[in-house]
């Protein structure tokens, strides 16, 4: 792979560590973002203007914003849609629709890694 830079975002703290540690795993750089009480959307757009971030991994449900949201942020501040996942529990229809319909990726929770590796690995 490269040192593309991988925006993981999520409200549990294992989650992060995990997901970020598999993404380095496989080539890449992971930038770990647990949300808190005290995390807000602004937070995640600080990152993202940076401009180097590559690829959105997001939680859905979290605590101060969902997962939709970010990957509205995350493409209006220029990230490629085929570049943006969404991992949920919540599985439904209509969720996994509003996702695609954004041109972004749905992986359902529990995270099956390779089933994310292979996400990551068709647009890279």
């Amino acid at each position: 792979m490269s040192n593309q830079k991988v925006l993981v975002i999520d409200d549990l703290e294992d989650l992060v560590y995990v997901t970020s540690q598999y993404v380095e795993l496989w080539g890449f750089e992971a930038v770990p973002q647990l949300v808190t009480q005290n995390t807000t959307l602004a937070d995640v757009a600080r990152i993202l203007e940076q401009g180097d971030i590559c690829w959105v991994i997001t939680d859905f449900n979290m605590p101060m914003f969902d997962g939709l949201m970010v990957i509205d942020l995350a493409l209006e501040l220029g990230v490629p849609a085929n570049r943006i996942v969404l991992c949920s529990a919540a599985e439904s229809e209509t969720l996994k629709h509003d996702v695609e319909s954004r041109g972004a990726a749905f992986v359902p929770k529990p995270v099956k890694f390779q089933a994310l590796r292979q996400v990551l690995q068709s647009a890279a």
